[in-house]
């Protein structure tokens, strides 16, 4: 706006812009966070399957049968 924006009006919207985005970046995930797009799991959602998949695999299904019949 140039010349237009006075000193008051400049100084609202630098503390309306900075509140825009310390708003937005407490919503932003990390990452590790971003469920992934066809499975909707995080990446340590993953790796929970891949162990217990890893633990029956490994002949240690006994203890992972007996939480599924409790």
């Amino acid at each position: 706006m140039g010349s237009q924006l006075s000193a008051e009006a400049a100084e609202a919207f630098k503390k309306g812009f900075d509140g825009l985005v310390k708003s937005v970046t407490k919503t932003l995930k990390s990452p590790d966070q971003v469920p992934h797009p066809q499975t909707g799991l995080t990446k340590s959602n993953i790796a929970d399957v891949r162990r217990v998949w890893e633990s029956i695999r490994g002949d240690r299904g006994a203890l992972v049968s007996t939480v599924f019949m409790k």
